[in-house]
């Protein structure tokens, strides 16, 4: 029988809660705080309810990591029923759970064996490598082995998106005022890109149409692809026309789409679309 491994990922890795529980994943949830108003992410609080607080009150919410204390008790109750946990979490260069995690992991009063992997993304591009836990573990392999192939297959994933907005960008410190005054000025639409865990500009395009081609080509510019996820959080008008278009590219690609979730949207902002790609692993 193969040890009993519980997954545990944070809640920026954007799975569905009823994909979450059919897979057996703990996830565990950044705070939102609207002045003294509190939510746990994608809990107590619905992306479209987000952005419809921020179109009304011009304020974004500040964003807050699981503590390690709240990590302690996850970890805790599932060491109750299960040989090993194995924790996969949001790029270590963007937030503190997997440092957070680390400690919670140390300091364990009946500690079971623990492994975190830092995933060195985002969103689906997350969701995909926890679905990939679930399926290494469902093989039979031993706790160490998965966490080290979830490491090894790290730059076989990717994550690439545009903003429609630069303006939050800029209100949480991530651009100067300048970018900003000329992504105004020429309606220049940022395409970022994950990578080694640290978001990157990838282009600059001046229409959403032609920010939409550069998913599609992005896509088009990889090798062979096994699973493509769309990510939206206000224009599920872009899925369909993106569906159709990857299909015909990566026809053998298993077409996943979901939605932002609120930690991810606060930082994002309205009209935000990207694809999470998981290319296919020789051999």
């Amino acid at each position: 029988m193969p040890d009993r491994i519980a997954i545990v990922t944070d809640s920026t890795a954007d799975l569905p809660h009823d994909l979450a529980a059919e897979l057996g994943v703990t996830v565990v949830p950044f705070g939102l705080r609207f002045g003294h108003e509190s939510f746990r992410d994608g809990v107590d609080l619905t992306t479209d309810d987000l952005i419809g607080r921020i179109e009304a009150t011009g304020r974004t919410p500040a964003t807050s990591s699981p503590s390690p204390r709240i990590f302690t008790d996850v970890f805790t109750e599932l060491a109750r029923d299960h040989d090993g946990i194995l924790a996969v979490l949001m790029s270590s260069h963007l937030s503190s759970a997997v440092k957070a995690a680390r400690i919670a992991a140390a300091h364990l009063a009946s500690p079971v064996p623990t492994e975190i992997v830092a995933s060195l993304t985002i969103s689906l591009g997350l969701g995909l490598q926890v679905m990939r836990a679930v399926t290494l573990v469902r093989a039979g392999l031993p706790l160490a082995a998965i966490a080290e192939q979830l490491r090894t297959e790290v730059p076989a994933n990717h994550l690439v998106f545009f903003l429609e907005q630069l303006d939050l960008q800029r209100q949480r410190g991530r651009v100067g005022k300048g970018p900003e005054v000329v992504g105004t000025m020429l309606q220049l639409k940022p395409v970022l890109r994950l990578d080694e865990g640290q978001v990157i500009p990838h282009e600059r395009v001046r229409t959403r149409v032609k920010a939409l081609d550069m998913l599609v080509e992005f896509a088009g510019s990889l090798p062979a692809i096994d699973e493509i996820g769309i990510i939206y959080d206000t224009t599920p008008e872009d899925v369909d026309t993106l569906r159709e278009r990857l299909a015909a590219i990566a026809p053998d690609a298993r077409l996943d789409t979901v939605q932002f979730g609120p930690a991810l949207a606060a930082h994002l902002g309205p009209g935000v679309v990207g694809l999470a790609i998981r290319e296919r692993l020789a051999g």
